[in-house]
């Protein structure tokens, strides 16, 4: 468990319970890097936020779950906060009907939770005890205004048709609504009637969304989490392709071809149903994105400083250096400023003294100040090589000071600065006044 002032890594982590919905959301997202972390393969990509042109743009962690149901679902939920620390959890898919009025395509954003399941059964049957989670309202607010905006919402549908291949033409509709979130999968009228009578006004209904919501309710403070579902199918029994009532031997060849046909016709249509449930519940998330609804934590971006400092400075985090003689002693106490938090950076040091000629690091250091606190970590060098690097992880903030000692008369140093996203190479040259 987090403690209340942690800080947050990933803007967003989007969990798929299948892999083809991670298929199609890999489909309309931007270029993901993969990344294994323990038994999950997680990818990690950028999402650019229109009109800020000052490298603003959201970091999001995407991953799918073995088996569908609510134990994976908590299982990977947990893996990918402890990991990857996300601002917002994101459940993205498909689900069953519970609302006559949607149509197949349809996206229902979750306003609440409902987990059917949890009873007690006696000898006269069983009596539901559901569990509920409402949606975090800042993010339910969000999802309202990207609802009414219609140009937005105009443009989601419009990229829908785009994707769309299957039969007739394709025009989703936005429902922000109770969903409803069991271990079964629900292809039975008679299952849709008794779960609705625990809620009437459910939309729809799937398997992982009651897990997700409990691994990040756990954490302190609760991470803000909303489910956003395609509907792929009806929850009845429709949900399955029929087998002909007649065996082979009873039917002639032009009926057993009829059968077959109107089987695969059957398939395809699901297929067409199910391919855009995926895309557009995929799309709606992206086109919600970039709306812009919470500021950008800005990960892994940041400024570099190359004001050096005093010798002074550089004694103060390596304390024994004054024994030493013919030293030259640089340092950037502002170095690196962190727009955000970093999960990895990198420092590349190269020395130089006259005539170009490589010069032994003796000593490497920095410095990283956050919130009033100055943490100093010493880095191992032999005293020979001119090369030096620092390397970081999980970084909450602040700045970044490099400090080093050198042996002979310092002309120049070459830094290279490195995050997922950003690559700075600067060069600082000694005056010649």
């Amino acid at each position: 468990m987090m403690p209340k002032n942690a800080v947050r890594f990933i803007d967003y982590g989007i969990i798929t319970a299948q892999p083809e919905e991670f298929a199609g959301l890999r489909d309309v997202f931007p270029k993901l890097r993969e990344k294994t972390v323990d038994t999950v393969t997680f990818y990690r990509g950028s999402i650019p936020l229109p009109g800020h042109g000052d490298r603003r743009d959201y970091q999001v962690v995407v991953t799918f779950l073995n088996r569908q149901g609510q134990l994976d679902a908590a299982t990977v939920a947990k893996t990918l906060i402890q990991h990857w620390k996300p601002e917002h959890l994101v459940l993205s898919g498909i689900a069953g009907r519970m609302d006559d009025e949607l149509n197949l395509g349809d996206v229902v954003v979750s306003s609440n939770i409902l987990y059917y399941e949890p009873g007690k059964a006696t000898d006269h049957g069983v009596t539901p005890r559901p569990v509920g989670w409402e949606v975090n309202d800042m993010l339910l607010n969000r999802v309202n205004a990207f609802s009414v905006d219609k140009a937005a919402v105009s443009r989601w549908r419009r990229a829908c048709a785009k994707c769309y291949n299957g039969p007739g033409s394709l025009s989703p509709s936005l429902r922000i609504g109770a969903i409803a979130s069991g271990e079964l999968l629900v292809a039975s009228e008679a299952m849709k009637r008794k779960v609705r009578r625990l809620h009437s006004r459910l939309s729809a209904i799937e398997m992982e969304a009651a897990g997700v919501m409990r691994a990040a309710g756990s954490e302190e403070p609760p991470i803000p989490t909303i489910i956003f579902r395609g509907i792929s199918d009806r929850a009845d029994k429709s949900k399955s392709v029929k087998r002909p009532a007649k065996t082979k031997k009873d039917l002639s060849e032009q009926e057993l071809q009829e059968q077959e046909q109107k089987r695969d016709k059957e398939k395809k249509l699901k297929d067409a149903a199910r391919l855009a449930a995926i895309q557009n519940s995929a799309l709606c998330l992206l086109a919600f994105l970039r709306r812009r609804p919470s500021e950008p934590l800005m990960t892994d971006r940041f400024k570099v400083d190359l004001k050096m400092g005093t010798a002074r400075e550089t004694r103060s985090i390596f304390p024994t250096i004054d024994a030493d003689q013919g030293l030259s002693l640089p340092c950037f106490p502002n170095l690196v400023e962190l727009m955000g938090p970093a999960i990895g950076l990198t420092i590349d040091v190269e020395i130089y003294g006259k005539r170009n000629a490589p010069l032994p690091l003796r000593a490497l250091g920095v410095i990283r100040s956050f919130q009033g606190a100055k943490t100093p970590r010493l880095e191992h060098v032999d005293g020979k090589n001119s090369r030096g690097k620092v390397s970081l992880e999980l970084v909450p903030g602040g700045e970044i000071g490099l400090y080093s000692a050198v042996e002979g008369e310092l002309q120049r140093i070459h830094l290279c600065i490195k995050t997922l996203l950003q690559t700075e190479e600067r060069e600082w040259k000694k005056s010649r006044s």
